[in-house]
């Protein structure tokens, strides 16, 4: 039996991989044109296919999982140097007076902020959360643009919120009761949406090749705060790179 792996996000199983970050990131990538053998990030990534979990399997876990741990050890000697991935701790000589609860104590308190703020060991680290409804959501009107390139931009919103793919503000869509006046605006601001959905994709697709990054918009998130500041200011990276 192999050691076992450690994601610092979502581990994708055939329940939840959607959940995933590391799940979004082969997406994105497959819809990158110039993907192949001579691609840079082939070499690591391999063929992608069409199944998620026959790549994960082969190399996907390998490429985005934590390096094992070094086991904790008694140094051989006291000016031994360490490894340079290990921290060194004194443990005060052992006396009576000192129990194993008080020492495991006091290693805690000393250990742990080093844990919390140990940096990720990955050969493609992810360096913050991205938010993964917005991802989809994101994908899923770049691919019916692409498979429907007959249907209008405000279509496509209302399509794939009637399927209930990607949910848009209330405000946006259209009610019986709509006078024509207010139907054209709502038909305008759904057609806005879904654009900027689409320049966002593009966006993403297009940076993975330049620089083994993604930029992930926190899109739905300003769509339920309905802010009005601009979308380009509200972004967090979700950054790969090669250790």
């Amino acid at each position: 039996m192999g050691v076992p792996r450690y994601f610092i996000y979502q581990h994708p199983t055939r329940a939840n991989y959607e959940q995933s970050p590391y799940y979004w990131w082969w997406e994105y990538l497959r819809r990158v044109d110039d993907y192949g053998t001579k691609h840079p990030l082939y070499r690591d990534f391999g063929r992608l296919g069409n199944d998620f979990f026959s790549w994960w399997k082969r190399c996907g876990a390998e490429l985005f999982a934590e390096q094992p741990a070094s086991a904790l050890k008694l140094a051989e000697k006291r000016n031994d140097k360490p490894p340079t991935d290990c921290l060194v701790v004194h443990v005060p000589a052992l006396h009576p007076s000192m129990s194993m609860e008080q020492l495991v104590k006091q290693f805690r308190k000393v250990v742990r902020p080093y844990l919390a703020g140990g940096r990720s060991t990955a050969r493609f680290p992810l360096y913050t959360q991205p938010d993964v409804e917005a991802l989809q959501a994101t994908l899923m009107v770049y691919d019916t643009r692409k498979d429907r390139p007959d249907l209008a931009l405000f279509e496509i919103g209302e399509l794939l919120h009637a399927e209930g793919k990607v949910v848009f503000a209330r405000k946006q869509r259209i009610k019986k009761s709509d006078t024509p006046a207010v139907i054209r605006d709502k038909k305008k601001v759904m057609a806005s949406t879904v654009s900027r959905y689409l320049r966002h994709a593009k966006k993403y697709i297009r940076l993975v090749p330049v620089d083994n990054s993604l930029i992930f918009i926190n899109f739905m998130n300003r769509l339920r705060a309905k802010r009005t500041d601009s979308l380009t200011n509200r972004f967090f990276l979700l950054s790969i790179r090669p250790v």
